[in-house]
Order: C-alpha cells, then structure tokens, then sequence
C-alpha cells in the first residue's frame, strides 16, 4: 500500500488532480489481486485510475477491468470484510459445487482443500451447508 500510496500522490501532481488517497475497497482489492506485472502493473493501474477518477479518493469504478474483473474482486468489495469463516465455508461450498456431492465428489473436495473427509464432514455440519441442493 506504500508503493500505491506513492503513486497517487504521484499522478495527483503530475495530472494537477486532488487526489488525496485510495478507498478502503481498492485497498483491499489491491492487497489480494496477485500483481503478475509486479511494480509497473501496480503503478499503471493506479495511474489508470488517476485519470479516470472524479473525487479524491481513488475508486473501484476507476481500476482497470482486469483488475475489477479478477477473481476475487467480488468478495474483496463486499461492504463487509469477510472473517475467515466466511471464506472458508465459501471455499468449501464452492468445492463441492466443483466435484459434486458424491462420496468421491466429497474426498476430492477434501483432498482439494487440504483437509481429511472426517474434516469437511464437520465443517459441513458447522457452516450449515445444504447438500440437498
């Protein structure tokens, strides 16, 4: 966030714009986006954005499309922060929607998610999750 900070305020001059920091949104979405490109992917979305934006705060609405289209950008702009249990049931619904509710649907699903079956059993029973549907 060091680096994105910098950058704002680096295109905040250098486009003679009133940007005075990012939302707690894009914060989140950048500190979980995977940065392929590294540094310069980083600064030219936040140089994207720079132009783009209208207030002065950088908003999700002014990112490029890879990055508000990324795979985690979804959860990552909840109004909420998700706890880690939020997630963890997200990933193991999502698992089983992927190998199926099978008893071998249920072992790869485990195996996928690092865990014994006797595990996901009871995190099934924990999180509530229907496997009727």
């Amino acid at each position: 966030m060091l680096l994105a900070t910098h950058f704002v305020q680096k295109y905040a001059r250098l486009l003679g714009k009133d940007l005075r920091g990012i939302d707690p949104s894009v914060r989140r979405l950048f500190e979980a986006y995977p940065w392929p490109g590294n540094v310069r992917e980083l600064e030219n979305a936040v140089e994207y954005a720079a132009n783009l934006e209208r207030t002065p705060v950088i908003q999700v609405s002014s990112l490029p499309e890879r990055i508000k289209n990324s795979r985690l950008a979804p959860a990552i702009a909840e109004a909420r922060p998700l706890r880690i249990a939020d997630m963890e049931r997200r990933m193991i619904v999502e698992a089983l929607e992927h190998h199926g509710l099978t008893q071998r649907g249920k072992r790869a699903a485990a195996a996928e998610l690092g865990i014994g079956i006797a595990t996901l059993y009871r995190k099934i029973s924990r999180y509530n999750i229907d496997l009727a549907r």
